[in-house]
Parts: C-alpha cells; sequence; structure tokens
C-alpha cells in the first residue's frame, strides 16, 4: 500500500510541475513575440535552419584547360586488358559487341575506324 501512494504522489507531484511550466508567463511571452515577429529564437553556440544549408555549393567555375575528360594512357590500357581477363571480356561485351550476339563482327570491330578520322 506504501509503494501505491508513493507513485501516486509522484504522479501527482509531476503534473503539478508540468502545469505550472506550461502556464508560466515566461513561455506565455516568448510564444507570442515568436509569432508576432515571425523568426526563431537564436541560441548561442547552434546555428539555426538557415545558416546551416548550403549556398553556391559545387558552382565554382574552373578555366576550360581543367575540364578535360579523364584520359587513360593506351600502354596502359593494353597491359591491364592482358592481365585482366574480365575487364577485356567486359570492354569486348559493352563497347565492341554492338548486337550482343556474343560474336565480334569485322563490321563492329572496324566500326570506329570507318566513321571517324585519327586527330
Amino acid at each position: 500500500m506504501m509503494r501505491w501512494s508513493s507513485l501516486l504522489v509522484l504522479v501527482a507531484l509531476a503534473s503539478i510541475i508540468n502545469c505550472i511550466k506550461a502556464g508560466s508567463p515566461s513561455s506565455a511571452l516568448y510564444s507570442s513575440a515568436a509569432r508576432a515577429s515571425g523568426r526563431t529564437r537564436t541560441i548561442r553556440g547552434f546555428k539555426n535552419v538557415q545558416l546551416s544549408t548550403a549556398r553556391g555549393f559545387g558552382k565554382r567555375t574552373y578555366p576550360d584547360s581543367q575540364l578535360q575528360p579523364d584520359l587513360i594512357p593506351a600502354d596502359w590500357m593494353a597491359e591491364e586488358l592482358s592481365s585482366n581477363p574480365e575487364l577485356a571480356r567486359f570492354i569486348i561485351r559493352r563497347f565492341i559487341d554492338v548486337d550482343q550476339d556474343g560474336l565480334v563482327s569485322p563490321v563492329e570491330l572496324l566500326r570506329n575506324t570507318v566513321c571517324q578520322e585519327p586527330n
């Protein structure tokens, strides 16, 4: 019985404290002032939402000399294709075998050399 009465007193005390805190004049004044000004309260040490968003991200301009595509040296590519059969198989299936029939025809193999002139 003692346990239930102490629990009841604790619950009653918590509800009284909650009512006092909710009805305090400082919270009422703050909420009405915040609604009137339309701004949020700034707490020192914390950034508000407007300052934490990125502005101007990724909008830097680079000279044309830095905007080159990634180039791979031909010697390195040949060495890599000879030592890595999975890469060679992927390159052939993806870029050379256009009709995806599993066979490379002379037309597929030479289509890039016929279409464009070397620089």
